[in-house]
């Protein structure tokens, strides 16, 4: 799977996770270190939590995903809460 997310990063110059500072940006950092992969640092990481709080300033400490999906009448009914693709697709549609 590794591989794969490598390939699929390789020409891009951002990439983008929602809290991904947080969590998903340090895990993957580790991963490639602990593997002793190059590459992860030529990708700009862009966290699209940072953007929201940007974007929606109000109502504080409401900046999940479906929180704000629902505020612009973004229908998600059909993804699935937590799972990486679908939280993808819900923050690109966000975006």
């Amino acid at each position: 799977v590794l591989e794969e997310l490598r390939t699929f990063v390789a020409d891009a110059d951002n990439l983008v996770a929602y809290n991904g500072l947080a969590h998903d940006f340090p895990l993957l950092e580790a991963v490639y270190e602990r593997e002793s992969l190059p590459g992860l640092d030529l990708v700009r990481p862009v966290d699209g939590y940072y953007l929201a709080l940007c974007l929606w300033p109000t109502p504080p400490r409401q900046h999940r995903l479906r929180q704000i999906a629902d505020r612009l009448r973004i229908s998600a009914e059909e993804l699935v809460w937590h799972d990486a693709l679908d939280d993808a697709r819900l923050l690109a549609l966000i975006m």
